[in-house]
């Protein structure tokens, strides 16, 4: 693209003040961010992009162009968005905020809800004045962001225009935009699905009562439904029910094992499997070819493992 003599001028005279915003601005928000388990990203306008602005006239100055430097942050759902404005309001001046642009109700438009922002640090530290630059600030939900990712190159470039690709990106994203009010409200919407008694379900509940039973949070690993799962697999495995697990701890006769505090709590159930059934444990996991970790500590609890156990134990 040809771009006037007089814009380059200009925006070369900006571009290393505004890498030096990127770099300074760039954690600060990757730190936001991650607080939300979110992607972060940002980008400097480029050359040609500077020109075809410039050129729509839609500013007086090429320098208040607000989106200059421009960051993302990309979130699960938007219940997340409300919880990033908030600690926003920590950082920065909002100065304006863009989101719910008028539509009619056919429409499904490019839509992210954008913030004008200016930093506010805690220390203003001379030399670095070009801090108070606005920035733009778009937030995104993932299902926003894969849409926008695939759809990139139909929206900007191309030879042509065609009607049936952005028919079918839109049709995309009216599903889409479904999807993640669903998500953000899932809560709500379940109670709309009719139930079922999915067996796998029903006993895996019944594991996850047990273990926040017998342990406290602070004891359960923070993906408690992975334990569970892993609970149920190695009942699987030797084939015994969870009937027969709640069984064996109401018994009262593993307490021991239950109460140790230098095992795990699925070491724990491993152990009363163990101490029940040993036999069936070794052939099933021979069968599948599948080893099993006991712990040292597990050992000194026991006093001593069956040695077709130790035949199918990792060594580490």
């Amino acid at each position: 693209m040809i771009v006037p003599s007089r814009i380059s001028e200009i925006y070369y005279n900006i571009i290393k003040e505004l890498e030096l915003f990127k770099n300074d601005i760039d954690p600060v928000i990757r730190i936001l961010s991650s607080k939300f388990d979110g992607l972060f990203s940002s980008r400097i306008k480029s050359k040609e992009s500077f020109a075809q602005k410039v050129e729509t006239g839609s500013f007086d100055e090429p320098t208040e162009i607000v989106d200059l430097y421009a960051a993302t942050i990309v979130v699960p759902t938007y219940r997340q968005f409300s919880l990033i404005e908030s600690e926003i309001d920590k950082s920065f001046e909002v100065i304006r905020k863009i989101e719910n642009r008028e539509k009619k109700p056919s429409d499904f438009i490019y839509d992210d809800v954008h913030f004008h922002i200016r930093f506010q640090p805690e220390v203003k530290i001379s030399g670095k004045e070009y801090l108070l630059r606005p920035f733009e600030l778009q937030l995104k939900t993932f299902l926003q962001h894969g849409w926008a990712m695939a759809t990139h190159d139909i929206t900007y470039k191309g030879n042509q225009l065609s009607w049936r690709h952005f028919r079918i990106g839109h049709q995309i994203k009216a599903m889409l935009e479904q999807a993640d009010q669903i998500l953000s409200h899932i809560d709500k919407t379940a109670n709309m699905c009719p139930d079922n008694k999915y067996r796998i379900f029903v006993e895996k509940n019944v594991i996850l009562k047990l273990v926040t039973k017998i342990w406290k949070d602070s004891e359960l690993p923070q993906n408690i439904i992975g334990l569970v799962n892993q609970i149920y697999d190695i009942l699987e495995t030797c084939n015994k029910s969870v009937t027969y697990l709640k069984k064996k701890i109401n018994s009262g006769k593993y307490k021991n094992i239950l109460t140790a505090k230098s095992i795990t709590p699925y070491q724990a159930i491993l152990g009363i499997l163990i101490e029940t059934d040993s036999e069936s444990l070794y052939n099933n996991c021979r069968n599948i070819n599948k080893k099993l970790y006991v712990s040292d500590e597990l050992k000194d609890i026991l006093g001593k493992i069956p040695k077709e156990i130790e035949q199918i134990c990792i060594k580490i």
